[in-house]
This record gives structure tokens, sequence and C-alpha cells, in this order.
């Protein structure tokens, strides 16, 4: 049967006898409980209406949250059952893409990025739901100004854990604050890549010797994961012309 046309469709007409209040109460109500289609009809309004600068910069930050609430079932399901099946992984991942996708062209107001922050921290403290780079990559999308960033750097420091710490470490390095940094840094130095962040960071500090005594003492100390810091020491050695113990690295 043909593809009934929509001027003939019933409901199309039952539309046309409504006020315009009617229908603004119909599509709240169906669009309350039903986060896609709150979404669906967000697009089709930015696509068909001429917004001004602040109703466009309203309704993106909605359509983020309307993802949001999208996901948050899936996403709650996953972090309870530490993963789930393909399926609904898939879709909570691709559905938080979009959201970093969005939030990363810098134009989302910052009641909604906090909102998303809110709502994304406590997953990412969890660590359950098997989409860490995902949800990191929300939050980090979300972060706009410098203030943003110490914010999230601090909530990463006070959820503890290496992980969430190394985070918090690279986002203080990022924002030049040296005594937060080096804080966070001295609380963990096990590995070969832990001493050769902090030697990397002393040597482009311009503090050179300080940062070989680092090296010297992670080739000492280290354990495991070496290579980093034992091309750090090789090439530097090798600059001064020292052959014997670049060889020996």
């Amino acid at each position: 049967m043909a593809k009934k046309r929509k001027q003939d469709d019933p409901l199309a007409a039952l539309m046309k006898t409504a006020s315009k209040e009617k229908l603004v109460d119909l599509l709240v109500r169906v669009s309350a409980t039903r986060p896609a289609v709150r979404r669906e009809c967000l697009d089709y309004l930015n696509r068909h209406i001429a917004l001004s600068p602040s109703r466009k910069k309203q309704s993106e930050g909605e359509k983020l949250l309307a993802l949001w609430a999208e996901l948050a079932p899936d996403l709650d399901e996953l972090d309870a059952y530490v993963g789930g099946d393909y399926d609904a992984d898939f879709h909570v991942s691709s559905l938080l893409q979009e959201i970093t996708q969005t939030l990363s062209r810098k134009k989302i107001e910052e009641a909604y990025r906090q909102q998303l922050l809110d709502n994304v921290l406590p997953y990412i403290e969890s660590g359950n739901a098997g989409l860490d780079d995902d949800l990191y990559d929300v939050a980090y999308a979300a972060c706009y100004t410098d203030d943003d960033w110490r914010a999230l750097a601090k909530a990463f420091e006070t959820m503890g854990g290496d992980w969430k710490l190394d985070h918090a470490r690279r986002i203080y390095r990022r924002l030049g604050n040296r005594e937060k940094y080096l804080e966070l840094r001295q609380r963990k130095l096990a590995t070969g890549t832990d001493y050769y962040n902090l030697a990397d960071y002393h040597w482009k500090a311009g503090e050179k010797q300080k940062a070989m005594d680092v090296a010297e003492e992670g080739l000492r100390q280290g354990k495991g994961r070496m290579d980093e810091l034992r091309q750090f020491v090789a090439k530097r050695t090798k600059s001064i012309g020292n052959r014997d113990r670049y060889l020996a690295l």
C-alpha cells in the first residue's frame, strides 16, 4: 500500500484543529519521559526555526541533557553489572561520543557543562561500566576554562586511586601548577614511566641536572616499564659524548 500522504493522515488533521498551546502541551507531555523523542524535537526545531543565539545555545544544551537521559538507564546497568552485552555497550558508547563531539565545538553554556560533569563523574569514580575512555572524554570536553580544568583535577584528586591521580597530574601540569603536579607525582614513583614523567617535566622546565638525577634514580629504583626512561637517559648521554654509557643503556 502506498505510504499515506501527510495531509491525509488523521493525526495531522487533528493537529490542525488544535491550538498552539495544546500542541505545545502535547509535545511536552510526549517528550517528558522519552529522551529520544525530546532530542528529536529539539533537532527538528533547530533545523526549521530561526533561533536567537541565546535560544540556540539553550537548545544545544538541552539536547545534550536529553542524550544523557537516553543513555543513562543502559549506563546504570553497565555500571551495576560491571559491563554488559555488546549492543548496550555500543549504544552507550555512541551517545557518549556524540556528547563529546558536541561539547568539543565550545558552544555549550556553563550550566549544561556542569550538569554533564556532575552526571559523568560518579561513573568515572566507579570505573565499573567498561567505558572509561568515553567517560573521560566527556569530562575533558566539558572543560572550557582554566577554572573548569582546576575543578576537574580536584575532583580526580579527591577520588584517589592511581588512574584518577594520573589524570589530575596531567591537568595540573597542563595548567602550569608546579606545586600540585610535583606533590601528586611524588606520591607515586614506582615504574620507569613514573620516573620518566618526572624527569621529562624537570628537563622541559630547564632543570637539566635535576632531570638527570631523577632519571638515574629511576634506573636504579624503577620496577617495570623502563623503555622510555632508558631512551631518555641514552639520548642525553649520547649528546654529551658518553658512548660507553649510551651503549650500556
